[in-house]
């Protein structure tokens, strides 16, 4: 990781004001990224996995997407929009859900 800990880490080289700014692999801040408003997975990447706090199930797919971008470095843009919100809420649970407090019972098998 850079130090000091940028947010992101630029895909392409970044112009501001008509000049690169940024080039492939610089590291941005939070900030620069909204200001600029570059994409994630397009424009940059997640430097870390820290950047978005897990959202809430019923939070609109887009949310989930910039998160599950965040999380897995190895996730494409496109294999991210090709997920359903379900999709990546099974891929990323929630650490903090509380298990099922009484297992399901198996049904019973028919008699042969």
């Amino acid at each position: 990781m850079a130090w000091p800990p940028y947010d992101y880490t630029a895909k392409r080289d970044v112009q501001v004001n008509g000049v690169v700014g940024y080039r492939a692999g610089d590291g941005m801040y939070k900030q620069v990224v909204e200001d600029l408003g570059l994409v994630l997975g397009v424009d940059v990447d997640a430097a870390r996995s820290d950047l978005f706090d897990r959202p809430a199930d019923t939070a609109a797919r887009t949310v989930w997407v910039d998160y599950a971008l965040a999380q897995d470095p190895a996730l494409t843009r496109d294999e991210a929009d090709d997920l359903t919100r379900a999709d990546l809420i099974r891929r990323f649970p929630d650490p903090n859900a509380k298990p099922d407090a009484k297992p399901k019972p198996e049904k019973a098998l028919p008699k042969p």
